[in-house]
């Protein structure tokens, strides 16, 4: 040795290796480290590079194996064979940070921990993850890492985003845009966005109510409105958020507003809209200073007050200005006092021969068709109309009309004739 250099010479006496400022370590079998400031490589006994890496250190390990470590602070990077593949496994205790299963779950994936980050693991021991700082399983049995990564139960499937993501239900998850007033959006479990720029996302029933502040105006006379949307439990929309205001009535009926004007619509399993004609919503009654409403929808009637608050479900809804309530005539032919559910009476079913007072519910050209309070209801037909001198144009809807009973129809509809008056 002269002047730190080292030299390598075979039994031989033939020069293998020289090398400046260099440090030469035998490895079992017949190899040589070779370690620089810059890189470590490692030659045979004939002098042949087997492989190099840059900026680390080798040290000698199992036979067979080399360690790959820190040049700073020696830790265990990884472990490989003599021709520079990497060695899975931990068998240098203290040197490699210890590993503990902190969790088994039923698929036989165990979630590791090793120095403060966390990975999933399958039961053969291969690693099915990155490490994170955190990760968590969520209670529909997906993974969230680092609050970014989605991972599925079986961690086949790994959604990478650059949101920071949170639990919302066993569908969807919110990311957080973190600026502004809109700053929430909506993913599902496969990184699929929803939809975003809201304000505030909240769970109401089986639904999902979505909030969006909008500014209107400029300058000075700007202000701030909020804007509503709403969504099936999975995340399909159902109402875009450009609504004034959205109430659920029941699991099938919305009432919701756009631009100050009111409209009905029935969820159909939980995703679509059917809407209801312009005439579906009608003032019923001030009781009280409240104002009452009555929706129509399918044959069924839903009474709500101003505040959009439901009082049920009725085949008919009226006013009895006598009594100052609102009768409500329920499906079994009963008539409630539909605030109270008070039961007022039981309405006789008219029969062959009675004459019977009814609402005109409807007017066609071949007659009028009347609701009795047991909420049967039957035809006028025009013939009957034509011999006693009237015409269609004599009746109105909502009408109250004395009418004979002159035939039942075995689907319980009756044939009507007028009673003169």
């Amino acid at each position: 040795m002269k002047n730190n250099k080292y030299n390598l010479i075979n039994t031989s006496g033939k020069q293998l290796l020289s090398r400046q400022e260099n440090r030469i370590q035998y490895v079992e079998p017949d190899a040589f480290i070779i370690q620089d400031k810059k890189a470590a490589s490692l030659f045979d006994s004939e002098g042949h590079l087997l492989f190099s890496k840059k900026f680390c250190n080798l040290e000698p390990g199992f036979p067979g194996e080399l360690k790959v470590t820190s040049a700073s602070n020696h830790n265990v990077i990884s472990i490989v064979d003599f021709s520079g593949d990497k060695i899975s496994g931990d068998r240098y205790g203290f040197l490699y940070p210890k590993e503990n299963i902190i969790h088994s779950y039923s698929n036989s994936i165990n979630m590791i921990e090793a120095k403060d980050l966390y990975w999933l693991r399958s039961a053969e021991g291969i690693d099915l993850t990155d490490r994170y700082k955190t990760l968590d399983q969520l209670p529909n049995g997906f993974f969230l890492g680092n609050n970014e990564d989605i991972i599925s139960p079986d961690a086949i499937e790994i959604v990478h985003t650059d949101k920071y993501l949170k639990y919302f239900n066993e569908y969807l998850l919110l990311c957080d845009k973190g600026w502004g007033d809109n700053h929430i959006g909506i993913i599902n479990m496969h990184g699929h966005l929803i939809g975003d720029y809201f304000s505030n996302v909240y769970l109401k029933g089986q639904f999902v109510f979505t909030d969006y502040i909008m500014e209107i105006g400029r300058g000075w006379n700007s202000k701030n409105i909020t804007l509503h949307g709403l969504y099936a439990y999975d995340g399909k929309k159902i109402l875009c958020s450009n609504y004034n205001y959205i109430r659920l009535l029941s699991d099938d009926l919305v009432v919701y507003s756009y631009k100050n004007e009111s409209a009905v619509g029935c969820i159909s399993n939980g995703r679509k809209i059917s809407m209801f004609s312009n005439n579906a919503i009608h003032e019923l009654a001030t009781i009280n200073e409240c104002v009452y409403y009555k929706i129509g929808r399918g044959g069924y009637y839903t009474l709500v007050n101003d505040s959009l608050f439901s009082y049920g479900d009725f085949t008919d809804l009226s006013y009895d200005a006598e009594m100052k309530i609102i009768k409500g005539l329920s499906k079994d032919g009963k008539v409630y006092n539909a605030l109270t559910k008070e039961l007022i009476y039981v309405p006789k079913i008219p029969s062959i021969g009675d004459i019977a007072e009814g609402k005109v519910t409807g007017i066609k050209p071949y007659g009028v068709f009347v609701c009795f309070d047991s909420g049967h209801s039957g035809l006028l037909h025009i013939s009957n109309i034509s011999k006693n001198s009237k015409s269609i144009s004599d009746f109105r809807k909502g009408q109250l009309l004395k009418v004979l009973i002159i035939k039942i129809e075995s689907t319980n509809k009756f044939n009507l004739d007028l009673v003169p008056d």
